[in-house]
């Protein structure tokens, strides 16, 4: 699972997104973010998100007008500028010995840290 969606990093870092596929994202963002809000941790979870990062009072239900005025341009932009392809960080969580050796395989570092994500010295 992991090497196809490095794969489509890789692939897809320098395609442009299409207006069918903002509309796909936006479409399905859009109607499932009401229903995240059932659980108290997610609205607890937004709470601290807007404390955190100093967003306005509003930002939970200005949010979907904001996704809705997304347009294909700005998207790319972002994508351009903030996605590296070639650069994908992955964390796998699990038992080395059990895992270890497929995820050898995909040709990736494999980085052992402890709980706190400092690296071991193994």
């Amino acid at each position: 699972m992991l090497r196809p969606a490095r794969d489509e990093a890789r692939a897809n870092a320098d395609r442009p997104f299409t207006q069918a596929e903002l509309e796909s994202a936006r479409g399905y963002w859009l109607g499932t973010f009401p229903l995240r809000f059932e659980s108290p941790d997610f609205f607890l979870d937004q709470m601290a998100e807007q404390w955190l990062y100093g967003l306005p009072e509003d930002w939970v239900t200005a949010m979907p007008a904001g996704v809705q005025a997304v347009s294909v341009d700005a998207m790319n932009q972002v994508w351009k500028n903030r996605v590296r392809g070639d650069a994908v960080t992955v964390v796998v969580v699990g038992d080395k010995a059990v895992i270890g050796t497929d995820l050898a395989a995909l040709g990736y570092p494999v980085v052992d840290v402890d709980p706190d994500g400092k690296p071991l010295k193994l």
